[in-house]
Protein backbone atom coordinates (compact mmCIF):
# COMPACT_ATOMS: atom_id res chain seq x y z
CA UNK A 1 0.00 0.00 0.00
CA UNK A 2 1.47 3.41 -0.80
CA UNK A 3 1.50 6.30 1.13
CA UNK A 4 -1.14 9.12 -0.20
CA UNK A 5 -4.75 9.47 -1.54
CA UNK A 6 -6.50 10.88 -3.97
CA UNK A 7 -10.03 11.63 -4.62
CA UNK A 8 -11.71 12.78 -7.34
CA UNK A 9 -15.39 14.71 -7.82
CA UNK A 10 -17.42 13.30 -9.99
CA UNK A 11 -20.17 16.36 -10.50
CA UNK A 12 -16.90 18.69 -11.62
CA UNK A 13 -14.00 16.50 -12.26
CA UNK A 14 -11.50 17.95 -10.16
CA UNK A 15 -9.07 16.48 -7.71
CA UNK A 16 -7.50 16.36 -4.65
CA UNK A 17 -4.38 14.91 -4.17
CA UNK A 18 -1.72 14.51 -0.99
CA UNK A 19 1.75 15.85 -1.45
CA UNK A 20 3.24 12.03 -1.30
CA UNK A 21 1.03 11.07 -4.44
CA UNK A 22 1.86 14.22 -6.60
CA UNK A 23 5.46 13.54 -5.56
CA UNK A 24 5.45 10.28 -7.48
CA UNK A 25 3.78 11.73 -10.38
CA UNK A 26 4.87 15.02 -10.72
CA UNK A 27 8.46 16.31 -11.20
CA UNK A 28 10.12 16.54 -8.39
CA UNK A 29 11.04 20.36 -9.47
CA UNK A 30 7.13 20.85 -10.12
CA UNK A 31 6.08 19.12 -6.59
CA UNK A 32 8.31 21.50 -4.52
CA UNK A 33 7.23 24.56 -6.38
CA UNK A 34 3.47 23.63 -5.86
CA UNK A 35 4.46 22.80 -2.11
CA UNK A 36 6.41 26.20 -1.27
CA UNK A 37 3.63 27.99 -2.87
CA UNK A 38 0.81 26.09 -0.73
CA UNK A 39 3.11 26.58 2.36
CA UNK A 40 3.91 30.42 1.92
CA UNK A 41 0.33 31.62 1.06
CA UNK A 42 -1.89 33.76 2.63
CA UNK A 43 -4.56 34.58 0.17
CA UNK A 44 -7.79 32.15 1.02
CA UNK A 45 -9.98 29.87 -0.96
CA UNK A 46 -13.57 29.50 -1.31
CA UNK A 47 -13.06 25.71 -1.30
CA UNK A 48 -12.59 23.91 2.13
CA UNK A 49 -9.77 21.03 2.06
CA UNK A 50 -11.90 17.40 1.90
CA UNK A 51 -10.14 16.33 4.68
CA UNK A 52 -9.74 18.82 7.49
CA UNK A 53 -12.77 21.16 6.29
CA UNK A 54 -10.65 24.15 7.14
CA UNK A 55 -10.74 26.98 4.18
CA UNK A 56 -7.41 25.90 1.55
CA UNK A 57 -4.99 28.70 0.51
CA UNK A 58 -4.74 29.88 -3.01
CA UNK A 59 -1.81 30.01 -4.98
CA UNK A 60 0.00 30.42 -8.66
CA UNK A 61 2.18 27.96 -9.91
CA UNK A 62 4.46 28.48 -13.29
CA UNK A 63 3.78 26.26 -16.12
CA UNK A 64 4.74 26.31 -19.91
CA UNK A 65 1.84 28.03 -20.37
CA UNK A 66 1.47 30.92 -17.92
CA UNK A 67 0.83 30.11 -14.68
CA UNK A 68 -1.84 27.73 -12.79
CA UNK A 69 -3.84 28.77 -9.96
CA UNK A 70 -4.50 25.97 -7.25
CA UNK A 71 -5.92 25.68 -3.51
CA UNK A 72 -4.21 23.98 -0.88
CA UNK A 73 -4.10 22.69 2.92
CA UNK A 74 -0.72 22.60 4.49
CA UNK A 75 -2.13 20.15 7.28
CA UNK A 76 -3.33 17.91 5.39
CA UNK A 77 -0.89 18.60 2.77
CA UNK A 78 -4.12 18.23 0.00
CA UNK A 79 -3.77 20.21 -3.14
CA UNK A 80 -6.82 20.75 -5.10
CA UNK A 81 -6.76 20.34 -9.06
CA UNK A 82 -10.02 21.92 -11.27
CA UNK A 83 -10.78 19.23 -13.89
CA UNK A 84 -8.03 20.63 -16.24
CA UNK A 85 -5.40 21.86 -14.15
CA UNK A 86 -3.40 18.39 -14.05
CA UNK A 87 -3.23 18.17 -17.59
CA UNK A 88 -2.24 21.38 -17.89
CA UNK A 89 0.84 21.03 -15.75
CA UNK A 90 1.37 17.40 -17.18
CA UNK A 91 0.48 15.13 -14.13
CA UNK A 92 -0.87 12.14 -14.82
CA UNK A 93 -2.22 10.24 -11.74
CA UNK A 94 -3.51 7.33 -13.10
CA UNK A 95 -1.30 3.32 -13.54
CA UNK A 96 -0.13 3.12 -16.87
CA UNK A 97 -0.51 -0.72 -16.10
CA UNK A 98 -4.54 -1.72 -15.45
CA UNK A 99 -4.90 -4.27 -12.80
CA UNK A 100 -5.88 -6.57 -15.79
CA UNK A 101 -2.79 -6.60 -17.46
CA UNK A 102 -0.91 -6.84 -14.25
CA UNK A 103 -2.78 -10.04 -13.05
CA UNK A 104 -1.58 -10.98 -17.28
CA UNK A 105 1.53 -10.44 -16.74
CA UNK A 106 1.69 -11.87 -13.16
CA UNK A 107 0.15 -14.97 -14.70
CA UNK A 108 2.77 -14.87 -17.90
CA UNK A 109 5.07 -15.58 -15.08
CA UNK A 110 3.99 -18.15 -12.98
CA UNK A 111 3.46 -19.98 -16.35
CA UNK A 112 7.12 -19.24 -17.30
CA UNK A 113 8.08 -20.49 -13.94
CA UNK A 114 6.23 -23.88 -14.33
CA UNK A 115 7.64 -24.49 -17.92
CA UNK A 116 11.28 -23.92 -16.43
CA UNK A 117 10.66 -25.99 -13.61
CA UNK A 118 9.99 -28.76 -15.68
CA UNK A 119 12.69 -28.70 -17.90
CA UNK A 120 14.85 -28.56 -15.74
CA UNK A 121 13.96 -31.78 -13.95
CA UNK A 122 15.43 -34.65 -15.93
CA UNK A 123 13.04 -37.39 -17.32
CA UNK A 124 13.67 -40.99 -15.92
CA UNK A 125 15.85 -42.62 -18.66
CA UNK A 126 13.81 -46.23 -18.38
CA UNK A 127 10.85 -48.10 -17.22
CA UNK A 128 13.40 -49.23 -14.11
CA UNK A 129 14.09 -45.73 -13.13
CA UNK A 130 10.67 -45.01 -12.88
CA UNK A 131 9.81 -48.39 -11.18
CA UNK A 132 12.68 -48.20 -8.72
CA UNK A 133 10.46 -44.78 -7.53
CA UNK A 134 7.76 -46.60 -6.94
Amino acid sequence: HEPGASWTCQACGGAAVTMPVLRRHATVGLANAIWNRASTSQMESIRRCPSCSRTLKTFEVEDRNGSTELDGCTACQFIWFDSTELNRLGIVLSDPTPDSKRRALAELEVLGQRERHRAAMKPADTILDLLSWI
